[in-house]
């Protein structure tokens, strides 16, 4: 088991994503799985197994009707424990695969990849699932190779301290010792090279744009954070705005102070929100998403949303519209990353575009408690 960590932006998830890609091309993939905070899907333990066990039948086609059968034999299988679903649908069924000859007279993918733990939303389940991978030397000779992506908080890290011994643990932290500016360099320039070929207002891109002295000046605003790089070249890329015109904002804005560590990722967060049509409109939006109960389906969410605020069809699409680069609206809305939440909900860093959660809760309640009888009703949850 490897632990790939680090702090927020680092590029855990950009190195997550690719290894299975490259993994995959090499059939050495055998599942992978994405926990995201504000994902109903993606952030709970509930939805682990069975997507493991879901591509364990694409990956290797031989486990499709063993995994069936079990499923198929307990149709309640997925509201047992963590631990049994785990044993059941993933352990038991690899380790009888290994025993008919798998891996020894023929190819078989061995590794699994979990991105993003610490945005499971039950700590407890981050720890359990920890434990229960390190008990797999004890009861199993499946050589399973399991790299874990995080953020390097208290409970997993407790965790990884308490494993079995016999299970061979290492840790890589993403810090400077791995140049990340040189892969952001790479990153930037790519995606730039696309937009140069691809954007629809190409024909009036230079082909020498961006020069290398901007290139230089983003790697530098970034300091090591992918999710800079990534929010840049997703405003940059908007399908309403000349790209050009774009990198010449980013370029221009000036934070108030370098040393702090997020002070070039949040001014751009101020920047972006400063340029929607109604402020405080889309503050309570984006409060209302971070509020919302997070098992709500995509479309449940923008019902909601627009119930709670009393807004007419289609205003969420619309007041979102200018915030690309920073929420997915087809997707929930969802934000692309944890980090854009962290700013929200810390006052010190978003000032005039800080969201108390609480207030939204209380909004939430008071819809929930007022809406008309004969109205299809949202249920919320409110903490």
């Amino acid at each position: 088991m490897l632990l790939l960590y680090g702090p927020a932006g680092a590029g855990k998830t950009a190195i997550a994503r690719t290894v299975p890609e490259i993994c995959a091309d090499r059939r050495l993939l055998l599942a992978s799985f994405l926990f995201f905070r504000t994902n109903s899907r993606r952030n709970t333990i509930k939805s682990l197994v069975a997507n493991i066990a879901y591509r364990i039948t694409v990956t290797v086609p031989r486990s499709k009707s063993l995994i069936g059968a079990i499923i198929e034999a307990d149709p309640l299988l997925f509201d047992y424990s963590l631990e049994v679903q785990l044993t059941r649908l993933v352990f038991e069924p690899l380790q009888r695969l290994f025993d008919s000859g798998a891996g020894i007279h023929e190819p078989f993918p061995f590794l699994v990849v979990i991105d993003g733990l610490d945005e499971c939303l039950d700590e407890s389940a981050q720890s359990q699932l920890i434990e229960l991978f390190s008990s797999l030397p004890r009861q199993y000779t499946v050589p399973l190779k399991i790299l874990v992506a995080s953020r390097p908080e208290q409970q997993i890290r407790f965790a990884f301290d308490f494993i079995e011994p016999s299970l061979i643990v290492s840790f890589l932290e993403l810090n400077n010792d791995f140049h990340p500016n040189d892969d952001i360099h790479l990153f930037l320039a790519d995606k730039f090279r696309i937009m140069r070929t691809s954007h629809p207002f190409r024909k009036y891109i230079p082909p020498s744009w961006p020069s290398e002295d901007q290139l230089n000046e983003l790697v530098r605003k970034a300091s090591g954070q992918f999710i800079y790089a990534g929010v840049v070249t997703r405003f940059v890329n908007s399908v309403r705005h000349f790209p050009t015109e774009c990198l010449d904002v980013v370029l221009n804005l000036q934070p108030p102070s370098r040393d702090l560590p997020f002070a070039e990722l949040d001014t751009l967060y101020k920047s972006i929100l400063s340029r929607v049509a109604d402020p405080p409109l889309v503050l309570r939006i984006l409060g209302i998403i971070i509020a919302l109960d997070s098992t709500l389906i995509p479309d449940q969410r923008k019902m909601a949303i627009e119930q709670v605020l009393g807004l007419k069809a289609s205003t969420v699409m619309v007041e979102l519209s200018d915030l690309h680069s920073l929420v997915d609206y087809e997707g929930g809305p969802v934000f692309y990353h944890s980090s854009f939440t962290d700013f929200l909900l810390s006052k010190p860093r978003s000032g005039d575009f800080h969201v108390d959660v609480y207030v939204m809760h209380v909004k939430i309640l008071e819809s929930a408690l007022q809406l008309p009888s004969g109205i299809p009703r949202i249920e919320f949850i409110c903490i």
